[in-house]
């Protein structure tokens, strides 16, 4: 349970999302702030859950966050991906530093991943030891969803919710077309070692947007409420 509009929302959005726990909002009436519940919900209102129960990273089993200079880091799995959270609970106001990669998440099956930022959307490939550095400010919080690489074409989901992984249902790849099959509606976002010539999302074509051309990012803008939602791409 938290307050939507308090100002620490941000961070507990974030828990709540790496949490794979039920949410509730306590606020006032009147004082809501939709933007701190979309991102955790599906169009529907169904809370998007993780696989597990939340926990700490191994590197924190034994240290106090309030007394380590460093960010506090959760982890946790939506289908194939991990999820990985990070949290300034240190007594200080210090900007704290750290790094985060699939070796966070135990049993993660795979040898090359993406990494996506979900406040910044943004993507990096990774090896499967590699460590990504990253800054967390006091009432701020990160959260990155780490994807398989699957060859050529990589679904990561709905970008618009912090679990974005979770939306993937099925994705299908052969030499000239994919096919994914989403829970909800929202922002789709791939990557790809082509761009789409065309893009039909519940038999419409729909427009697709370059996000980041140098790491084969690319989004789609799919109706949301229709459940659920098929995106065909044709190369």
């Amino acid at each position: 349970m938290f307050w939507t509009g308090h100002h620490d929302a941000l961070p507990h959005m974030t828990l709540r999302a790496v949490s794979g726990g039920p949410v509730y909002f306590s606020d006032a009436p009147g004082k809501t702030n939709a933007a701190m519940i979309r991102p955790l919900v599906y169009s529907d209102g169904r809370i998007i859950r993780c696989s597990q129960p939340g926990r700490p990273t191994k590197d924190w089993l034994t240290k106090d966050p309030q007394r380590t200079r460093a960010p506090l880091k959760m982890w946790n799995t939506a289908g194939a991906a991990g999820i990985v959270a990070a949290f300034h609970a240190y007594e200080d106001e210090d900007v704290l530093e750290g790094e985060i990669g699939p070796a966070d998440i135990p049993g993660l099956a795979g040898e090359r991943f993406l990494a996506y930022d979900s406040f910044r959307h943004t993507v990096r490939r990774m090896g499967a030891e590699e460590r990504l550095r990253i800054r967390v400010a006091p009432l701020e919080a990160e959260l990155y969803v780490i994807v398989p690489e699957t060859g050529a074409f990589t679904a990561i989901g709905l970008t618009d919710k912090l679990v974005a992984a979770d939306a993937v249902l099925e994705a299908r790849f052969a030499e000239d077309r994919a096919t994914v099959l989403l829970k909800d509606g929202g922002i789709f976002s791939f990557v790809s070692a082509r761009r789409p010539a065309r893009a039909v999302v519940n038999g419409s074509e729909t427009p697709i947007e370059t996000a980041d051309a140098a790491q084969g990012l690319y989004r789609l803008d799919c109706p949301a409420g229709v459940m659920p939602t098929t995106v065909e791409l044709s190369f």
